[in-house]
């Protein structure tokens, strides 16, 4: 049996196999209804209803095939199957046959109000269903005015229980993934009246959230940013774009390592949103904690020349996640763990936790600067260190079970230049190797683990507030980073050329920790059977995966 990817929702977090990916039919009904509104009455109020109320119809096409809604490519759906449809996915005890008898017996009466626990649907039946079911518009919603749509809707359903409500033509696309094996990606819906739209990302069965456009063709890794607001967590994010593909001119890296760029939703939002913003020199917004404002984005990464490829999915936490909203969760030094329960499920998947921490959060010499600072940095780092440490527990990881975590030191640009951290013309390609006749990218390790020692040297030292013991006993593997996003002061930088440092080293390093580029050494050895004709070579060989992480 073919074993296919994973795909990850990004928004309730679940996992699937690539095809198990759905099509979203409430969006195919609603164009199908806005098409026939002028037919009849019947079709203007399914529209009225559909437009306002979220069904939750996502299968995927082997689903719809099983439930004969699908059958060569043509999908006829009545108001029989939606009303069964609400009944499974919400679970609601409903007598359908008793419900549609009723109501297509007397349709001058009030249907609904002649539904009753006799007829179909008891009264604490229809509290539940008012409760699951969604509207589109979530905000200033009346409770009132939900339950009147909802109960127009199995009205409208039942009373036209055969009624045809969408028949249209759809054209499904596979693609294979890395090992061969082939699915459902897109699909084109071929309406009445001969337009044609098409589907570019599948949603997930649970949610419908759209998944990345090329989701399943490789294999997904996650990587969960963690930090309390204005730490650069956001701006480092666009600061790695930025640096694999420029708006201007080649990457330097693009021999080696690659963004295939797509045009999918959350990155052309990221790109908008964010990186224009960092491209301009301008200060990044702050992450607000909302399920739609959280920069949270997936690229499809292609390792040169091995062509291997991967793809990666940043979720860039708000920092109120680790600190209190309220002044007497302030007090009490625990931040609510609400946003990740119903928003970022996804942290549950994280493959690699990427823990930014700014200077004037750890240094004393450096704290004077957030008094002055438009946006206040927390300086408590035993509070946001007990919130990850919460926020770990809460995604279910046993310690054993923590996956690995780079350090970022960020703004390291604000750090004394005798601490080492931070140099204008730091050339990151460097630690980068593809040795002559193969088709692998290298990693050099032990060029590296010089960086990482300056950084343990300056957390270590006396000026540094002692939170190693900390990182230690919540990180088993771990490695430690100086990075700076503008490398400028962004408060008076507009004009002014940045100056980012250090910031494919952490990425580098994921990728080696993931397995996709091997960490190498550098070796001498001696061969030659005798002490005459023995010569040195030098060349780099692979280093343990171990040799990644500093105790």
């Amino acid at each position: 049996m073919a074993k296919f990817h994973n795909v990850h929702c990004t928004n309730c977090g679940n996992v699937y196999a690539a095809n198990q990916m759905a099509v979203n039919i409430d969006s195919i009904i609603r164009k199908h209804l806005e098409k026939r509104q002028y037919k009849n009455e019947f079709f203007k109020a399914a529209k009225e209803l559909f437009d306002e109320i979220c069904i939750g119809m996502y299968q995927p096409r082997f689903q719809m095939e099983q439930t004969e809604i699908l059958f060569a490519n043509y999908l006829k759906i009545d108001c029989r199957y939606i009303l069964e449809f609400i009944q499974r996915k919400y679970q609601i005890d409903m007598d359908i046959d008793k419900l549609t008898e009723k109501t297509n017996q007397d349709k001058k009466k009030d249907a609904f109000d002649a539904i009753d626990q006799d007829l179909g649907i008891s009264e604490n039946a229809f509290d539940d269903l008012c409760l699951n079911m969604t509207l589109y518009h979530k905000v200033d919603v009346d409770a009132t005015k939900k339950r009147d749509y909802i109960k127009r809707l199995i009205k409208l359903l039942s009373q036209n229980s055969d009624q045809t409500i969408l028949e249209c033509n759809c054209e499904f696309y596979t693609v294979k993934d890395d090992s061969g094996n082939e699915f459902e990606n897109m699909l084109t819906v071929t309406y009445f009246d001969g337009e044609t739209e098409s589907f570019q990302h599948m949603v997930c069965p649970n949610c419908g959230e759209a998944f990345y456009m090329d989701a399943g063709q490789y294999e997904e890794k996650v990587i969960v940013m963690l930090g309390s607001s204005r730490v650069g967590k956001t701006a480092y994010l666009a600061a790695l774009v930025e640096k694999l593909m420029p708006m201007y001119g080649a990457s330097e890296f693009e021999d080696k390592i690659a963004i295939i760029n797509s045009k999918d939703r959350k990155f052309e939002d990221f790109k908008k949103n964010i990186l224009n913003t960092y491209r301009r020199n301008y200060k990044i917004i702050k992450t607000d904690m909302t399920a739609e404002t959280v920069p949270l984005f997936s690229l499809k990464i292609k390792i040169e020349e091995s062509k291997k490829y991967v793809i990666l999915t940043f979720v860039d936490l708000p920092g109120e996640v680790f600190v209190p909203l309220s002044e007497d969760e302030h007090q009490a030094g625990e931040a609510s763990g609400k946003f990740l329960i119903n928003h970022r499920k996804i942290c549950e998947s994280a493959d690699i936790f990427w823990f930014c921490l700014a200077p004037v959060q750890i240094d004393g010499r450096l704290e004077h600067r957030n008094k002055t600072a438009s946006d206040k940095v927390e300086l408590d780092m035993d509070m946001i260190l007990t919130n990850i440490e919460s926020m770990i527990r809460l995604i279910g990881r046993k310690k054993k079970e923590i996956p690995p975590a780079a350090v970022l030191v960020t703004m390291s640009d604000i750090i004394a230049q005798e601490e080492q951290l931070y140099s204008s013309t730091f050339n990151e390609g460097l630690y980068l190797n593809m040795p002559a006749g193969t088709k692998e990218v290298q990693f050099k390790q032990d060029s590296f683990t010089g960086l990482a020692k300056n950084v343990k040297r300056y957390l270590t030292s006396q000026n540094v507030k002692n939170i190693i013991p900390r990182i230690r006993d919540m990180f088993h593997e771990k490695n430690f980073f100086s990075v700076a996003a503008y490398g400028i002061d962004i408060e008076e930088g507009i004009n002014r050329d940045k100056k980012p440092y250090g910031i494919m080293l952490p990425f580098i390093w994921t990728l080696a920790v993931l397995g996709y580029i091997k960490p190498v050494e550098f070796t001498k050895e001696e061969i030659g059977k005798t002490p005459f004709v023995r010569k040195t070579v030098e060349y780099y060989a692979e280093s343990a995966r171990e040799n990644l992480f500093w105790d």
